[in-house]
């Protein structure tokens, strides 16, 4: 099973403590974890120990850090396609960039017409046509579904071609491209080899000018060495786990990160997928990724953790959201309930998961809770992200059915609490 995963990456740093520090405290950790972190990226990680084929896309740029991150999703079977910074200059690159709009241009030998735009609930404009995987639902014109709202229905420069994404025969460098000290090693066209991310020279001297693949298509400008736009610092985060009670308490930088695009390969792969998960982190490349889609495309679940500047732009592309009690638009009346503001929105399954207590769901026409199991927590750090990758494991098996869904809270609970038992996001792996 497939899945594509996009969205935010750190590195974490995970520090296990008897009780947070006080104001001029220090304490001494009594255990230490460092790997990749990020909604997104956990999913992914679970989705792969399930026995999946992850792709992340995500930004992680090619500060030292980043060889960190890439060892750690290297070691753990995950793909990764990188975003691509809105400032790095996309068309110079020759990359086939995707914003808000789809994708920006028309590189040499991609096919023509083709995908369709797609609107947000209440602009003006003609919908599209339904094309989830589950046809014909109603909604307020937007991605899976027509009615009134959202754009006129444009061409886009781009179709979804054999070759989108696709690198070429390749060198050594991979990826279709000529090769050298800053090259990833990974099998031609696809990094998909274990060492991807980890030749020497990551983040060094370019890999020379890259090839083009069968349609003129370069992949992922982010996946070659001594591009600028990839020199940003790697979002990291660090976390302290109180030992009794297993409570989390995070800092993040990754509110630096800069607003990226997506390109051919990220769209490419979301194609190919059998399930696609966002969270909410990097809107407008996401929304781009998701206009590509055609009717029969995978399903899209949105992990929602915290309500952030653009959801309301992705929420009408999304079939699934399963959020956290946090999730809160502004002036949201906190006598309402969330499940009926997102089934508005156009998704048509809902949930709200609450730590150890019920996760509450809905439909247009159904609602009930699931009781997830009673365990120790011991570490809480990461729980909703393996979550999230348990749920899409399932949707990627086909639990598309209401019965099927509330089925997967259940199944998806039990592996986060197994996940819950052990300090650190990697540890109850194995």
């Amino acid at each position: 099973m497939k899945g594509v995963f996009v969205g935010l990456t750190t590195l974490d740093s995970v520090y296990l403590v008897d009780q947070l520090p006080g104001a001029d405290e220090k304490c001494v950790a009594r255990d230490f974890a460092m790997n990749a972190g990020g909604p997104a990226t956990n999913a992914a990680v679970t989705f792969a120990y399930l026995g999946g084929r992850p792709c992340l896309v995500s930004a992680i740029g090619s500060s030292p850090a980043a060889a960190l991150v890439h060892a750690d999703l290297a070691r753990h079977g995950v793909r990764h396609i990188e975003l691509v910074p809105e400032t790095s200059g996309d068309s110079a690159a020759g990359v086939g960039g995707i914003g808000q709009h789809g994708l920006q241009h028309k590189p040499a030998g991609a096919r023509a017409g083709g995908i369709r735009g797609y609107g947000l609930p209440g602009a003006a404009g003609g919908g599209s046509p339904a094309h989830g995987k589950v046809p014909g639902r109603p909604g307020p014109g937007g991605h899976r579904h027509g009615g009134a709202g959202g754009h006129a229905g444009q061409a886009s420069p781009v179709g979804h071609g054999a070759v989108l994404g696709h690198g070429g025969p390749g060198g050594p460098g991979g990826y279709g491209s000529a090769g050298g000290p800053g090259g990833h090693g990974a099998a031609p066209g696809h990094g998909l080899a274990p060492g991807h991310g980890l030749a020497p020279g990551h983040g060094g001297a370019a890999a020379g000018h890259p090839g083009a693949g069968p349609g003129g298509l370069i992949p992922a400008a982010g996946h070659l060495a001594g591009l600028a736009g990839t020199s940003y610092a790697l979002p990291m985060s660090a976390v302290m786990v109180t030992a009794l009670t297993g409570e989390r308490a995070v800092t993040s930088t990754h509110g630096m990160v800069p607003r990226c695009t997506a390109n051919t390969a990220a769209a490419a792969a979301v194609a190919d997928a059998d399930v696609v998960l966002v969270d909410g982190h990097q809107v407008d490349a996401t929304v781009g990724l998701l206009r590509t889609l055609r009717r029969g495309g995978p399903p899209v679940l949105l992990d929602g953790g915290s309500w952030k500047p653009g959801t309301e732009q992705l929420l009408p592309f999304v079939d699934i959201v399963i959020c956290s009690t946090a999730f809160r638009p502004p002036g949201f009346d906190p006598g309402a309930d969330i499940l009926d503001l997102l089934l508005r929105y156009g998704p048509f399954f809902v949930a709200v998961t609450d730590g150890p207590g019920p996760i509450r769901w809905a439909t247009k026409d159904r609602r009930g809770y699931v009781l997830p199991p009673v365990v120790t927590a011991r570490d809480t750090l990461g729980a909703g992200d393996v979550f999230h990758g348990a749920f899409a494991w399932m949707m990627a098996h086909g639990a598309i059915e209401t019965d099927e869904l509330v089925g997967s809270l259940g199944e998806a609970s039990r592996v986060a609490a197994r996940s819950v038992q052990s300090f650190g996001t990697r540890s109850w792996m194995t």
